[in-house]
């Protein structure tokens, strides 16, 4: 449903989400490898601190990644397998949530790269939409979207092709992201297309793509708090209860957002006609289970954080995870949602472990002696640390 608030009445309903998912987080079985060591610790209680200005969600999951690097813990590469997590989630729910492999190889063996490339022929031979896509891949990049329609103007050498690229393919920014990633087989995966939302803008220039309704859903402890769209980051918020906050560009700017370029330079600033109402209709029916399937598979396998990237809306194949992303980065995130995230978590480890207590403030005075310490004693961010960009 639309709930049409405020930002400071939207972000207090996204606090009792956090707040929620911070308090199931005592009792929460996690998984050794998801045991914060000292190092990770120091970060949480900086990020609650009051001290600066460095606690965003982006920053919180840079250090995380870094701290891979030094831990090299083998334990979650499946996470960053586009393959073995397509199986692992069907395992753990019990039926098939992604969209089926149609083929798959790795790099190097000849004889499942000609069986690829046959299957690939065969799709696109019958007019069927298909993506070649990396499987030890991130960021979408070297992924292929191939469409029937669009297929006049290429050769079938031309997707044939993109296999190879696929399998040859590497990107800078994989080396920034976790150490997990780095172990990932190289491979291609194949997988149908699911229906296109975001038309590719040839107005937009050459980084112009085209995209499906994707909902990034983010699960803290268990429990889910929330998601965003992946083309348009900042126009809305999903609540844990499944209720559709659109905002109001002027107030969030007034708490620091700012545009990102980037993602307007591939989809455009602002969202197609329709597909507000579209997501709407989708929660309406399947809301219940995305977010239940979503914390399934979290707390299955003892998960701090996940983030599972719904696609929505193919009368074909109706909702289903397009990936999992375990430390993904949340730079597309609205800055007063970046900090709340980021404290959350922090404060769900830290209670855990037994080193924060939370209380609830009784009165406006209670508040006032909270927010007038120093530095504030204040889980969420306060006065110019909620406005910082």
């Amino acid at each position: 449903r639309p709930l049409g608030l405020s930002v400071d009445d939207a972000l207090s309903v996204i606090e009792l989400d956090l707040l929620h998912a911070i308090s199931m987080a005592t009792e929460y079985p996690l998984a050794p490898a998801c045991v914060p060591n000292e190092s990770l610790i120091e970060i949480f209680e900086a990020a609650i601190s009051n001290l600066g200005n460095r606690d965003g969600w982006d920053e919180m999951m840079c250090r995380r990644i870094a701290d891979t690097w030094r831990t090299r813990n083998p334990a979650l590469v499946w996470l960053d397998d586009k393959l073995t997590q397509v199986r692992t989630t069907a395992q753990i729910c019990g039926r098939e949530l992604h969209l089926p492999v149609l083929a798959h190889a790795l790099y190097g063996d000849k004889e499942q790269e000609q069986a690829v490339r046959e299957e690939v022929r065969s799709r696109i031979t019958g007019g069927e939409d298909i993506v070649i896509k990396p499987r030890h891949g991130a960021n979408s990049r070297h992924v292929f979207l191939w469409r029937a329609g669009a297929r006049e103007q290429c050769k079938e050498e031309e997707v044939l092709d993109s296999v190879t690229k696929v399998l040859q393919g590497w990107d800078p920014s994989w080396d920034r992201e976790c150490w997990q990633l780095s172990q990932v087989p190289r491979g291609v995966v194949v997988q149908p297309l699911y229906s296109i939302a975001v038309e590719d803008r040839g107005d937009l220039g050459p980084r112009s793509r085209a995209a499906p309704l994707e909902l990034k859903v983010q699960v803290l402890f268990g429990e889910v708090v929330g998601g965003t769209l992946n083309t348009h980051p900042s126009d809305l918020w999903v609540t844990r209860a499944g209720g559709v906050q659109v905002w109001d560009l002027e107030d969030l700017q007034a708490r620091g957002h700012t545009r990102c370029r980037k993602v307007d330079k591939c989809y455009g600033k602002h969202l197609p006609l329709g597909v507000v109402d579209k997501l709407m209709e989708v929660l309406r029916h399947d809301w219940s289970m995305i977010r239940s399937m979503s914390e399934t598979l979290t707390r299955a396998v003892g998960l701090d954080e996940l983030r599972v990237d719904w696609l929505l809306g193919d009368p074909r194949w109706g909702s289903r995870i397009g990936e999992l992303t375990y430390m993904g980065a949340g730079s597309r995130v609205t800055p007063p949602l970046s900090r709340r995230l980021s404290r959350a978590y922090a404060a769900g480890h830290l209670r855990r472990l037994g080193r924060l207590a939370i209380e609830q403030a009784e009165c406006d005075t209670d508040l006032g002696a909270a927010v007038d310490t120093h530095p504030p004693s204040c889980l969420w961010p306060i006065g110019a640390l909620d406005t910082a960009r």
